[in-house]
Order: C-alpha cells, then structure tokens, then sequence
C-alpha cells in the first residue's frame, strides 16, 4: 500500500443487527471492531464464506447499512454518519457493483436509461448525454454502441449486463469501487473478462478496490493484498502472494486448501460450515469450533491481531 495517506481508512468498524431468537429478542453483530485501509489504486481483496461479514462491510462503506461504533474516513473526510447532500457527494466517490447484475438493474429500462439517470442527476457537462453514454458504452467494451444503448437487461448476456453495472458505476467518476462478488454468479468463460476490465479500468482512472468474494483464486489474480474474515471478524491480512505463500491462520488454511492447485496445509480446519456464533457477547475466538489446534484459552479470549512481519497480520492465539 502507498505510504500517503489512504483514500479509506476503517477504524474499529462494528455494525449490529436486531433479531429474535426462541422467542427473545437478540443482537448479532456480523462486523464486530474491523479496521483495515486501503490506498489509491489498490485493490483489497475481502475474502470468506457466506455470512462472515463480507457484504455488510460493502454496503457500510457505500453508506447504505449505519454502524453502530467506528469510523469511516475517505479522504481523510469522515462520513461515518453522514445524511443529505454530504452523503450524495459521497456516494459519487464510492460506488457499488452488485452480485447479481440483473437484479441490479431495472428490467424495463434500456441501457441508455442506466447510464443516462446517474449522468443527469450527478454529473454536470456541456457534452450531450448521449455520447457520454456511448463512452461509457465503449469503455466497457459494448459495442456497437447504438446497438447497445436501445436494449433491456435480458436481452444480454450475464456478463454483458455486469459491463452495464460496471459503466453505470463509473458514470459519476469515482474514486473507489466496491465490488461484491462481481463474477460468482458469471459463467466461467466471461469471468477472467469481467476480471481483466475491472483491473484496466483501475490503471486507467487511478481506482481503488475493495474486491468481496469467496473465491480465493481470483483474490490471489486480482487483489493486491487479501484480507479473510470469519464470523465478522478479520483473521488475516497479507500481501496477495505472501498470503497464498504462507497462510497462517487456520482458516486461512482451510480455504487455501480448497482452491484448486494448491494441495492441503497441516494443520487443516474442519470444512462442515457450521455457522460461527454472531450473537453479541460472544467469547473467545469465531473459528474455535472448527479449528483442529484451538485449545482452552481460544474458548475464552479472542486473540490479538498482530504483526508477523511488516506487511503480515494474524489473529489466532497460536499464529506464528
């Protein structure tokens, strides 16, 4: 990471939800004191499972889910509780690529109304709306343009509707970009295309990512550095090669060992998800019951994240 000062900057980021259980009202807190930064054109990749806190952090950094305690700055700003036109004025440096591209996007609405709605209402220009929409257009690789702009959502392909999503993302010029799991639910074939736009589009506007994806394979090509989470909280951060090198953390582990082309690492976690406890009040460490080395002390205490080296964090009471 740069040594600036970083475009996002999350300090002990915790975010809670209500919920009923057994009859009584709970809270579980899927983002339990997360910190992380992330500098101008580099792209974090977030990693884990379903439920460990990937997609509420997203969503949080866009604005859309409030914290309960923590700090969010972009830009040095804080917008941790930002409301009105401070929020507008956020929400065109930070934007969000969604999951399911055509979810996002409305079904009864051409491409040229995507583009042209976000352009209207945040960006003020004497070019014609149209042709920034035929820019944005080519610069995601639809072409021909007029074909393209006069289509609706199903009349194009899975990928083709995420280079839409991407576009409408970039049509109010931003500096970071959240992407959550931008590919998963791409077939194979078009998923290193999405992969190799998204990283043009970083060289050529300077873009800071935060890449969300379960899929450690595409977090080693495209992250810069990996950062893993489980149970709403991180357990590990590295440099994208130092990571897959040299994992640490058990969980780490366990979702290495699973990528393909990289054989088991000892000492191997269980795989069986069984849920980590989110309740609030939990103790000790999220990843104890499924850790094959967690010991009295991980029941009770969570661990510490700390240092390995300079650029290699771990949480695990037995990391080394």
């Amino acid at each position: 990471m740069s040594e600036s000062q970083p475009l996002v900057r999350v300090e002990n980021l915790s975010v809670r939800f209500s919920v009923t259980v057994n009859g009584k009202k709970r809270h579980i807190i899927p983002v339990d004191a997360v910190s992380f930064e992330i500098g101008l054109g580099e792209v974090l990749a977030l990693v884990g499972e379903s439920g460990s806190g990937k997609t509420t952090i997203g969503r949080t950094l866009v604005r859309v889910i409030e914290p309960v305690s923590g700090r969010i700055e972009v830009n040095g700003r804080d917008v941790t509780h930002i409301r009105g036109r401070d929020l507008a004025a956020h929400q065109k440096t930070v934007q969000m690529v969604f999951q399911d591209p055509f979810g996002s996007l409305n079904p009864v609405r051409t491409v040229e109304h995507h583009l042209a709605l976000p352009l209207r209402l945040r960006e003020r220009s004497n070019q014609p709306v149209r042709d920034r929409v035929d820019r944005l257009l080519e610069r995601v690789g639809l072409t021909p343009v007029a074909e393209t702009r006069v289509k609706f959502p199903h009349e194009l392909s899975g990928g083709q509707r995420q280079r839409v999503a991407i576009a409408r993302a970039l049509a109010v010029r931003p500096q970071f970009l959240v992407a959550d799991e931008p590919i998963s639910m791409l077939d194979v074939s078009v998923r290193a295309g999405i992969l190799t736009l998204m990283n043009q589009l970083k060289a050529d506007f300077n873009l800071s990512y935060l890449y969300i994806t379960h899929d450690l394979a595409s977090a080693r090509y495209f992250g810069d550095r990996i950062m893993v989470m489980y149970g709403g909280r991180v357990v590990e951060v590295a440099p994208s090669p130092e990571l897959i090198r040299q994992p640490i953390h058990p969980y780490t582990r366990l979702l290495l060992a699973a990528t393909p082309g990289n054989g088991p690492r000892e000492p191997v976690a269980i795989a069986e998800n069984q849920g980590p406890n989110l309740l609030q009040g939990r103790l000790g460490c999220p990843f104890r019951d499924r850790c094959n080395i967690a010991t009295g002390v991980c029941q009770e205490v969570a661990p510490r994240f700390e240092a390995v080296d300079s650029a290699h964090s771990v949480a695990c009471h037995h990391g080394s």
